[in-house]
């Protein structure tokens, strides 16, 4: 019973979040050819067995700084880098050029001109770059730019138990 309350709490938080994006960038964006998203903070309870009447977690917009890099992969780093953690990287210790930040705002939208290419996107959390997400080449959180084209991301810093 609680499996099958979960999946349309998924699929709803999907769609409102998708219907979020879709308002809050029409309301705000200004750049023809870029990133640009909500920045979402991941937080609470997420198990399986949780109640389902329970309210104890959820995703809310965040202020966050949005640092895009050169196409990173997991493979560019260090042992004594990626060795503790492989979501969490020191600033000073990341091995592509940086070639853009941002800050979101109080309702976590963002928008980042860049050229067309192929990029990586990190946020900063406590003095570290923090990226959840790889491709199947092992980049982190990769996005393709292409002319004349906006590419939209929704960013998850995940606090979340699962």
């Amino acid at each position: 019973m609680k499996k099958k309350f979960l999946l349309p709490v998924l699929a709803t938080m999907c769609i409102a979040g998708a219907m979020f994006l879709t308002a809050c960038e029409k309301e705000h964006q200004s750049i023809k050819e870029g990133i640009s998203g909500i920045v979402v903070e991941r937080y609470g309870n997420w198990m399986p067995v949780i109640d389902p009447n329970s309210n104890d977690h959820g995703e809310r917009p965040i202020i966050a700084g949005i640092y895009v890099y050169e196409y990173t992969r997991i493979s560019d780093f260090d042992s004594t880098t990626r060795h503790n953690c492989y979501s969490h990287f020191p600033i000073d210790k990341m091995p592509k050029p940086l070639v853009a930040t941002a800050v979101s705002n109080a309702d976590g939208f963002y928008e980042i001109p860049l050229k067309p290419g192929k990029y990586s996107v990190f946020l900063l959390e406590n003095g570290k770059m923090y990226a959840n997400e790889m491709d199947g080449s092992g980049g982190y959180l990769p996005v393709t730019v292409r002319a004349d084209s906006v590419s939209r991301m929704v960013l998850v810093l995940d606090h979340a138990v699962y």
